[in-house]
């Protein structure tokens, strides 16, 4: 069995500015995936405070199916 990690990030929705969650990269270690993290806010939101862009992202494990 082989871990999976997913890299997720956020779009706000509606009034209410509700968060939906999208797919974006898929990798092998939770460390793999701070690092696809880390280059995109450097490349994408440059602009933007660097922890205030790291929060539209998040790491999820997701277990092997059967």
């Amino acid at each position: 069995m082989t871990k999976t990690f997913v890299v997720e990030t956020c779009t706000f929705h509606g009034v209410t500015r509700r968060r939906r969650w999208h797919l974006v990269h898929t990798g092998a270690t939770r460390a793999d995936c701070r690092a696809y993290i880390k280059k995109t806010v450097t490349d994408l939101y440059a602009h933007w405070c660097p922890e205030r862009a790291t929060d539209l992202f998040r790491v999820r494990y997701v277990r092997p199916g059967k």
